[in-house]
């Protein structure tokens, strides 16, 4: 049974149930998160009035639809399938925004499809139920979710108790000066109940487990109250007479709450059948509504399906929930990369995020989880996420929106915030006049290098370079000249300072420690290239042609294997203080020389930047989960979704596996690398610029880009990295490669051919 792709409906199909590891699918809305794994499992999280994260579900097997045969007394999970039951039918279709759980076992075909409504602090069950037989069938259902109450640490503070009026199990944890207002869970159905359990005491059994649950032996669960416990179980029974070919369908609602009175309103509310189908296609509306604004066609049918469906679902993903903490670094990179996607949503979360920025200039490392630690990188990572919104829209009044400072009664505009994180980067050096590392920059776990106000990275100080370009394009058009002059000759001294103190040999180093050790230098037995520098050294125009070309031919040697490119070489085997938690990690494993794939991602880039579209081709293919070299069956990754890394080439025991997916940052460069940078469609201030670097296994692609509400069907033909060509719009040669913005809300024809 092969696991497949379709496209047609934007679903993974997942018939291998019992993958290396479990498959995740998470859903969500602006409040609640939650995630499924193949059989249904997984965290269902909201964010609380005060922004703290809390969960609703235990971390076990926490959502089952159980059936039992009245007449035999036979039962079974239907979305789990424990002691190997042999089902006839057992898949999951994971798709944009739900998981459908289908079974069928002795002629009862059962579908349990979840997801997160567009609002509110719930989830929402779908439970299909089909006789596919020749005979009536007297069945019992039950729906569990195993509900976690730890709001405190007091157990006594918590009671469970059936709700008529609800029709469901209402959890409270009435706690004394409670942290939080959604004191309450609820688990509620629209369909008449026969009974109830809310305890696993009582229905999973002491001694018994989960697979063998003792409450299901009885004819009817005991309708009992609990309290003194925060494991909650909300267990509803009901009985259902199916006829032959019949099918019966029950909803559920799963979410936290203020009150029973609350509660009992949402249920009203949403369980009514023409309501709760309007959730669902809502939700579908608004995930698809922001898709078709660009849509790739190559040769490569999975990068096209990784394009246009799975790269743009993870994304919105980091963009709202960033890695499951709120992360001003990450979030930023997401909205730079959804900005083409949904502009609108996109200058709400700019404005969101900076709002965590301090007022000298340095944001937040995150909150939502609250990190006080000085990370050094945030304010880079900012100014290239509003230039790239600016670009994208045109849209220069969110310059002028005031937005207050992170535990200040300041308030300034955008473009003062951006100013002064510049500010921060360019003056915040040490003696070498590079940028000082403080508590770590875009590599958390080189956390012990600038902890003593000394130690400067040079990744970092690339990175500053960078945000100083795309501060001074959003200043030129500003006609802020003098600003820019300032910016620009600080920018320069740094790049100066950067070749002075920073190159070793025929690679940069990472940066220089409190001791005055160099990181990432032939000086170390031990880390002595790192990818970062490198391909940011040509990110930030640092270096450039041969040279560059030079510097990446030195990265494949080094840094490359089947799968990818490790973040550093050779891996620490031991740990230092004066570098970080890095140099302890085991070898192979996260910073310490796994294949970081959102540093592999950067690499995608910089190759289109020195003209080398084979090798990001060939980058991108090595990292993706089909790379039959490191395939989902051994690597473990979800063939649908991007991993944060892959252990590596270091450690032999574990080597190329992938412990989990989604939380990173790689599938926004990812997708940007392909559309912006390989197939070279970008948006710019006056119109979308064309700069190619097709790799030779490409003849002709197609792109559609919407952008200022004007549609553009571009196609590119024979076409290669490095080749000039010319541009036609609509028939009409340009002169030279950037399309003017047209402002017709029309349809533009667009041609790019290479010149004779």
């Amino acid at each position: 049974m092969d696991s497949r792709f379709d496209d047609k409906n934007k679903e993974y199909v997942i018939k291998d149930m019992y993958p290396k590891r479990p498959w995740l699918n998470y859903a969500w809305n602006d409040t609640h998160v939650s995630c499924y794994n193949q059989f249904g499992f997984g965290m269902s999280r909201y964010s609380d009035e005060n922004g703290f994260v809390r969960s609703i579900l235990s971390d076990t097997d926490n959502r089952l639809i159980w059936i039992k045969d009245e007449r035999t007394g036979e039962y079974y999970a239907a979305n789990r399938n424990y002691d190997g039951i042999p089902f006839d039918v057992f898949e999951t279709r994971v798709g944009m925004g739900y998981s459908n759980i289908i079974s069928q076992y002795h002629s009862i075909k059962t579908e349990l499809k979840l997801f997160v409504p567009s609002t509110g602090y719930r989830e929402l069950w779908e439970v299909k139920v089909t006789n596919t037989g020749e005979e009536e069938r007297e069945i019992s259902l039950y729906a569990y979710a195993d509900i976690d109450m730890s709001i405190t640490i007091h157990d006594a503070y918590t009671s469970a108790v059936y709700d008529g009026e609800l029709n469901g199990i209402y959890a409270s944890h009435n706690a004394y000066m409670s942290p939080t207002k959604l004191s309450g869970v609820y688990f509620a159905s629209d369909r008449e109940i026969s009974a109830f359990e809310t305890t696993n005491r009582r229905f999973k059994g002491i001694y018994s487990d989960i697979s063998r649950p003792v409450g299901i032996k009885e004819a009817k669960l005991s309708c009992g109250s609990t309290c003194f416990e925060n494991k909650i179980t909300a267990v509803l029974q009901f009985k259902l007479k199916l006829k032959p070919k019949s099918r019966e369908k029950l909803l559920f609602v799963l979410g936290a709450s203020e009150n029973a009175d609350e509660a009992r309103e949402i249920r009203r509310t949403l369980l009514k059948e023409d309501i709760f189908n309007k959730e669902y296609d809502t939700l579908i509306r608004e995930i698809n509504k922001f898709q078709d604004n660009v849509i790739v066609k190559t040769p490569d049918a999975e990068i096209n399906s990784r394009v246009n469906i799975w790269l743009k679902r993870q994304l919105e993903f980091g963009k709202q929930w960033g890695r499951l903490c709120k992360g001003f670094r990450d979030i930023m990179q997401d909205i730079a990369s959804f900005v083409s996607l949904d502009s609108h949503n996109a200058r709400k979360r700019i404005v969101y995020a900076l709002q965590y920025q301090r007022e000298d200039g340095n944001p937040l490392r995150a909150w939502e989880p609250l990190m006080m630690q000085e990370y050094a990188d945030g304010a880079a990572w900012m100014i290239y996420t509003v230039n790239t919104y600016l670009k994208e829209t045109g849209d220069f009044s969110i310059l002028d929106e005031r937005v207050p400072y992170f535990n200040s009664d300041v308030q300034e505009t955008v473009l003062c915030h951006c100013l002064r994180g510049i500010n921060y980067l360019q003056n915040t050096l040490g003696e070498h006049g590079l940028c000082l590392w403080r508590e770590g920059d875009w590599n958390d776990s080189l956390n012990g290098c600038g902890v003593q106000g000394r130690g400067e990275s040079v990744w970092l100080s690339e990175a500053t370079i960078k945000a100083a370009l795309d501060m001074i394009d959003i200043l030129d058009v500003l006609g802020m000249d003098n600003e820019a002059c300032t910016i620009r000759a600080k920018a320069d001294k740094m790049k100066e300072d950067i070749y002075a103190y920073g190159w070793d040999k025929d690679h940069f180093i990472y940066g220089i420690n409190d001791c005055g050790e160099r990181i990432g230098s032939y000086d170390s037995d031990e880390g002595q290239i790192f990818l970062n520098p490198q391909t940011w050294a040509i990110i930030s125009g640092i270096i450039q042609g041969d040279n560059a070309r030079k510097l990446m031919e030195l990265v494949e040697r080094k840094l490359g294997c089947d799968f990818g490119y490790v973040q550093q070489w050779p891996s620490y085997s031991k740990g230092s203080d004066a570098i970080g938690r890095s140099s302890y990690f085991m070898p192979g494993c996260y910073e310490n020389g796994s294949v970081y794939n959102h540093g592999v991602a950067f690499k995608v880039v910089a190759d289109t930047l020195i003209n080398d579209g084979n090798g990001a081709l060939e980058t991108l293919n090595k990292i993706l989960p089909t790379n039959p070299k490191n395939s989902s069956e051994h690597s473990g990754v979800e063939p649908y979704a991007m991993s944060n890394m892959y252990l590596g080439p270091e450690c032999e025991s574990r080597c190329g596996e992938s412990p989990s997916s989604w939380i990173t940052g790689t599938c926004g460069w990812l997708f940007r690398g392909v559309v912006e940078f390989i197939l070279g469609v970008r948006a710019d201030f006056d119109g979308l610029r064309i700069v190619p670097n097709i790799p030779d296994a490409w003849d002709s692609v197609r792109v559609k880009r919407v952008y200022r509400g004007c549609e553009y069907q571009i196609t590119i033909d024979g076409v290669k990295s490095g080749d000039a060509f010319t541009v036609t719009v609509d028939g009409k040669e340009l002169d030279g490669n950037l399309i003017p913005i047209y402002n017709d809300n029309k349809q533009h024809k667009v041609t790019v051919k290479k010149t004779d």
